[in-house]
């Protein structure tokens, strides 16, 4: 999988959990099992969702979440072309 959407998608988890999201991040890619290199696109949907059980406030769970997919999509539709 690209860097750049683990990247963007860790931007927006920095937006609503501060910098300590990054570790997150690793943590649960980590957990998973599979590298950054290795992941595959089916799965990022499913790392957003764990992620995001990390995230306490509900509002702020969902805005990261929205804001995770949509650059998911993104990044997806920019790969069709």
């Amino acid at each position: 999988m690209e860097n750049n959407i683990f990247d963007k998608i860790c931007f927006e988890l920095v937006k609503v959990m501060g910098p300590v999201a990054p570790v997150v991040m690793a943590e649960k890619i980590k957990n998973i099992g599979i590298s950054h290199a290795d992941f595959p696109k089916d799965k990022m949907a499913q790392l957003i969702e764990i992620i995001s059980y990390e995230i306490q406030d509900d509002e702020s769970r969902a805005q990261f979440q929205k804001a995770a997919l949509e650059q998911l999509k993104y990044t997806e539709a920019r790969a069709d072309v």
